[in-house]
């Protein structure tokens, strides 16, 4: 954002002063957090204790990021202050030319309102109640600190390093979505560690059988299985997870034909019975591929007009008369 010299003795103190600049702690939670510093021993304030343990006061605290007036009086205020101070050892400012530019680029950015939190939307959600100090243990979802930390690299590590099909991938992936939601959907609601397999079959069977009045008249101080949804009793979803289906509109504006179980394709079958086309819609790789594109964009009157392409009658004509599920695949826009 703002780039400052790493060796400038003001580098740290300023870039904890922005922090406490944008990020506002919630009133209500700071009051409580206070209370708890003030017993301890010995008693710290609240600055201290943000100091000393931070993560104790990410823990604790909700903070939000004022609406733009607010926060561009707050900020500018402080690159007012902090921006000439000078370095002890090599006299330079802590804001170079550079530095000033990034700076006013950021107070645009707070003046239309990139900066601030959205209105009337929580960033915040309860865990649960620490037992030492009674203080509500809050989640943030500000950022992206969490996806990629904690679904992007994780699923990396779920494949192999190669040679991956699309249905490997796609089944790969849902098995990787249902243990995830399971382990954080647990944790979220309960704040408890999800401790279980995950054949979610054998849960639904199990929970029906121990549930079913054979089990019941066979042992009748038997406790029914509770806290479990079984999906079993509820009326399938339509919704598709993975590879989703090409559109009507879109399959019959780009001239796309059905997927026909009585003559699937040879190559690529189960990426094009998931699209729901003849032929897999996929992009230009293969070396006729290359060669009609290149020839297209020289002499077909969709690709050679006036103005640029006409891409939507480019891609139709590409798939009426030329896709041949070999060597020549169905595309779209």
């Amino acid at each position: 954002m703002i780039h400052i010299q790493k060796n400038h003795g003001l580098r740290v103190t300023f870039a904890r002063a922005l922090r406490d600049a944008i990020f506002l702690p919630d009133a209500e939670d700071k009051r409580k957090l206070e209370s708890v510093l003030a017993r301890q021993t010995p008693p710290l304030t609240y600055d201290e204790g943000l100091r000393r343990n931070p993560q104790m006061i990410k823990r604790h605290v909700k903070h939000v990021v004022p609406p733009p007036e607010q926060l561009f009086t707050l900020v500018s205020k402080l690159f007012e202050v902090y921006g000439p101070l000078k370095d002890a050892q090599t006299g330079q400012p802590l804001f170079s030319p550079s530095a000033w530019k990034s700076a006013k680029s950021v107070l645009e950015y707070i003046k239309l309102g990139y900066i601030s939190d959205p209105p009337n939307i929580a960033l915040y959600y309860p865990l649960g109640i620490d037992k030492k100090t009674r203080l509500t243990i809050y989640r943030c979802w500000r950022g992206t600190n969490f996806t990629k930390g904690g679904v992007h690299r994780p699923i990396r590590h779920c494949m192999p390093i190669s040679g991956v099909s699309p249905r490997h991938t796609a089944n790969r992936l849902k098995d990787y979505t249902f243990r995830h939601n399971m382990r954080t959907g647990t944790y979220n609601t309960t704040g408890q560690h999800y401790l279980g397999h995950f054949d979610i079959h054998l849960i639904n069977k199990r929970q029906e059988l121990l549930n079913s009045s054979r089990i019941h008249a066979a042992v009748p101080s038997s406790t029914p299985v509770g806290n479990w949804v079984n999906g079993n009793l509820y009326v399938r979803t339509t919704e598709v997870f993975g590879i989703l289906p090409v559109p009507d509109d879109v399959r019959l504006a780009s001239g796309l034909l059905s997927y026909d179980d009585e003559a699937p394709p040879k190559i690529q079958q189960y990426l094009a019975k998931q699209q729901g086309t003849k032929y897999v819609v996929i992009t230009v790789h293969t070396d006729p591929e290359r060669k009609l594109y290149s020839s297209l964009m020289q002499t077909d009157p969709s690709f050679t007009r006036e103005g640029g392409p006409d891409w939507a009658k480019g891609t139709r004509r590409w798939n009426e008369g030329y896709a041949n599920g070999v060597d020549i695949f169905y595309k779209s826009i």
